[in-house]
């Protein structure tokens, strides 16, 4: 949920400082997030199991960076720029928070 609050920033900072501090904040999310999430599946998942969660997490993030760019394009030619990181921003926040209801469900 810290990237989809960075991505809303990005078009709201003034200047390329504040533009590079609020992708600085989204690299640390990113950062977080990468290894926590791969540590979780790992200790979710079963020996047997394994490879199989790895492989269908690793399919997931392709589908998501094959169509990524063709749902923010249509952001972009809907509502310009600005549009690309609401529409982002957005979508990382009710991912945030289907992962925090999925991870307090156990």
């Amino acid at each position: 949920m810290i990237d989809g609050v960075a991505l809303v920033l990005m078009p709201l900072v003034p200047g390329v400082w504040g533009v590079g501090m609020a992708s600085l904040f989204y690299g640390v999310a990113q950062g977080l997030n990468q290894p926590a999430l791969q540590t979780r599946l790992t200790e979710l998942s079963s020996e047997a199991s394994r490879g199989v969660i790895l492989s269908l997490n690793g399919t997931i993030l392709r589908l998501g960076q094959a169509g990524g760019p063709l749902l923010m394009g249509l952001a972009l030619a809907l509502g310009g720029i600005e549009a690309v990181f609401y529409a982002a921003g957005g979508v990382a926040f009710l991912v945030g928070l289907a992962a925090l209801w999925l991870l307090s469900a156990e």
